[in-house]
């Protein structure tokens, strides 16, 4: 493979991965005292008025953690989709051996604006003459800058441990989502990953 086509190769890899991943953790915090046991069994609770909406929400970080070799379950399954009841959390925690509670809100939805400058391009060389000089301004093309608007989707999302310890805490930000499966798909990957990184989950 030559070292163009490899390059290039690289290159689209990393636009895949970019546009299939819109769900950047903007901020993360960890407990440094964590005791080092590895969490491997979650109750996934997604806080919103909006039945439908929380149950696609906490069925899609199941299912991704379930990928992952762990153990979870949707609190709408097992708690009933309506207001969960602290004791209830509690008792379901006891009973079934949980290790963690994942908890995730919404934040807020925002329109973030930013200004990408313009560009010259032109040919690389200034010798030749006047004439030559005169034929490299008029091949010389400038793009004018603009305005770029992005809608972007904040939510916080919690790990508990068993005993009510916050274990990591972390902020992410969606970009431009065409719908809820945009956030549903992208959120559960990136805090697996940091998580996983962290040799938080076994």
């Amino acid at each position: 493979m030559s070292a163009r086509r490899a390059l290039f190769t690289v290159l689209l890899a990393l636009l895949t991965g970019a546009c299939a991943r819109s769900t950047q953790l903007s901020d993360v915090w960890v407990d440094d005292y964590w005791p080092g046991e590895p969490v491997g069994n979650f109750l996934v609770i997604g806080v919103t008025h909006q039945t439908e909406v929380r149950q696609a929400f906490e069925d899609q970080f199941v299912k991704d953690l379930h990928r992952e070799g762990l153990e979870a379950v949707s609190s709408a399954s097992v708690l009933g989709v309506g207001r969960i009841d602290s004791v209830a959390i509690v008792a379901y925690v006891e009973e079934h051996d949980i290790d963690a509670v994942l908890v995730s809100h919404l934040l807020k939805v925002s329109e973030e604006r930013t200004y990408s400058p313009g560009a010259t391009y032109a040919p690389a060389s200034f010798s030749g003459g006047y004439y030559h000089y005169y034929s490299y301004g008029m091949n010389t093309v400038t793009t004018a800058g603009y305005m770029d608007q992005a809608e972007v989707v904040r939510l916080e999302t919690n790990v508990y441990l068993r005993n009510h310890r916050l274990l990591w805490s972390g902020i992410s930000d969606t970009f431009n989502p065409k719908s809820s499966d945009d956030i549903f798909k992208s959120l559960p990957v990136a805090v697996i990953d940091d998580m996983a990184q962290r040799g938080m989950i076994r």
